[in-house]
């Protein structure tokens, strides 16, 4: 018993209730924050749902069955020679015939340049150049608007200029890219192929290009 309360009094009850009142604010304050995280699943929920209508309403950007794509494109271009990297551009057009929902063959055609300035004293100063043509297939991921693809080709490549004569190599290209879907005719996106030169490997043991392409689409 303490003195001066009344032994149905708690002794950590304060006076007047504040004890009950303070229990009533946290469960008001807990049901508020309930309800706005209600309203806030309710906001996210219908967002998505806005966002599915769009997904699913949007053309489908896969390589179809019998469908034409013409694509031109501009990159940049790096190609090691010797010891040291020789930085140009390079300009392709790549046309590409589906034969399922995913694949499709691909022909290719394309020409680098890379100036040489002639730091190694040598008659090496000029332009490099580097054209072929390539024939392979390509694949396209099973998506909506946005199209990643994979291509692999093979093909022939002349090289030239920069005090070397032609030279004829095999080139082996691997690429990767992505288009976004303009409209059912029309893409944009960017490709980056690393080409392997046989049986020049070791001379030229890096050409890298990195591009801007725009494609037709026909069916």
């Amino acid at each position: 018993m303490f003195p001066g309360r009344s032994h149905l009094t708690s002794p950590f009850t304060p006076p007047g209730g504040r004890g009950t009142n303070g229990f009533k604010m946290k469960r008001l304050a807990g049901m508020r924050r309930l309800a706005g995280m209600r309203r806030l699943g309710c906001t996210l929920g219908a967002a998505l749902a806005v966002v599915m209508v769009f997904v699913v309403r949007a053309p489908e950007a896969r390589a179809g069955e019998e469908e034409l794509v013409v694509a031109p494109s501009l990159a940049y271009s790096v190609i090691r020679a010797g010891d040291s990297n020789r930085h140009g551009g390079a300009a392709y057009l790549d046309v590409d015939y589906g034969l399922t929902d995913s694949w499709a063959l691909r022909g290719t055609g394309h020409w680098a340049g890379h100036y040489v300035d002639g730091g190694n004293g040598g008659d090496n100063e000029g332009l490099l150049s580097v054209g072929g043509l390539g024939f392979g297939v390509l694949y396209t991921f099973d998506v909506l608007k946005v199209v990643p693809f994979a291509s692999l080709t093979a093909g022939a490549v002349a090289l030239g200029g920069a005090g070397q004569g032609l030279r004829w190599d095999a080139v082996i290209a691997v690429g990767l890219g992505l288009d976004y879907l303009v409209s059912r005719s029309f893409s944009v996106g960017f490709e980056m192929r690393y080409q392997l030169l046989v049986p020049d490997v070791t001379r030229y043991p890096l050409f890298l290009t990195v591009g801007i392409r725009l494609a037709w689409r026909r069916q």
